[in-house]
């Protein structure tokens, strides 16, 4: 399973296709976020997030699992690979590894990474790469994809005091896509982030009663500044028409509010069943 799981990995094109540019051009994403979810009920926010928020569970699953094999528990020893190629390495190969036995190029293990930071999980020679867990001391557990010891594709965070955030983390950037949870699982907020908090463009939605549902841009997880919805504009328009004459007007933008409402409910709803083992 081990080795399964570290060959399929290519970090250079399991990405989904809608943040290819969010290494270089972080920007341009998130203008076309807040277009998209402005003209579309948030349906383009939420379908760009759902491929990193679906894809960082399963991987986050898969890396637990592996964390759980009694191998992985083991040290991994650290091993001169450049002996192979020499006559003394060919020679002890033939010989049946009689004089030392190298560890696996691909297996199981953990090491301590950093004085604050451990790995457990697939590695590929000398390596941290493939699926496993990175635990720093502060309580933080990342379980999910690993390149060289660091964060970099799909996985999954569980934090200290109880917040989690599942989604995709490309190569050379400081953002991420997809979905921060709440530590008391009170709302979810979907969008670009950095860290382990929503930065710039991003959506909450409210769990529990008397938490709103909204878009805005974010800064360390504060809203800083909120998008009036298609459902609030329509409904500003309807009450602006008092006279006798536009009664007819009046119910087409209240039925244009209730339409917007239900398919926000929709989307919400949809994005949210890939979290919900963790809801």
């Amino acid at each position: 399973m081990a080795e399964e799981l570290v060959l399929s990995i290519d970090f250079s094109r399991d990405v989904p296709s809608s943040v290819d540019c969010l290494g270089f051009s972080q920007y341009i994403v998130e203008q076309d976020l807040v277009s998209q979810d402005y003209m579309e009920h948030g349906r383009g926010l939420a379908n760009i997030c759902h491929e990193s928020v679906a894809k960082g569970v399963k991987a986050f699953l898969a890396a637990r699992e592996l964390c759980l094999h009694e191998e992985a528990k083991l040290p991994r020893k650290h091993y001169n690979w450049s002996i192979d190629p020499l006559p003394i390495g060919r020679f002890n190969k033939i010989l049946g590894n009689v004089f030392w036995a190298p560890p696996p190029e691909i297996g199981l293990g953990s090491s301590k990474i950093r004085t604050d930071l451990t790995y457990v999980g697939t590695y590929r020679r000398n390596s941290a790469e493939g699926y496993g867990c990175l635990e720093w001391d502060s309580g933080t557990r990342y379980f999910g994809q690993v390149r060289d010891g660091h964060v970099v594709g799909y996985g999954g965070y569980l934090f200290g005091d109880g917040g989690s955030y599942f989604g995709y983390w490309p190569v050379n950037s400081t953002k991420n896509l997809g979905a921060y949870i709440s530590p008391n699982k009170d709302r979810v907020i979907l969008g670009v982030g950095r860290g382990r908090m929503p930065n710039s463009y991003g959506r909450q939605i409210g769990l529990k009663d008397g938490v709103d549902s909204f878009s805005a841009f974010w800064h360390n997880g504060e809203p800083q500044h909120r998008f009036e919805s298609l459902a609030e504009t329509n409904k500003k328009i309807a009450s602006s028409m008092w006279s006798q004459f536009t009664t007819d007007l009046k119910a087409e933008y209240e039925g244009r509010a209730m339409m917007d409402e239900a398919k926000q409910k929709v989307t919400d709803a949809a994005f949210l069943t890939a979290l919900r083992p963790f809801l």
